[in-house]
């Protein structure tokens, strides 16, 4: 069960984590 919010959770974790890693 793929489910849209997990997904877009994944992709806003991920976006994080990079401008954390800029930062």
């Amino acid at each position: 069960m793929t489910s849209l919010a997990a997904i877009d959770a994944y992709r806003t974790m991920r976006l994080l984590s990079h401008v954390l890693d800029l930062v």
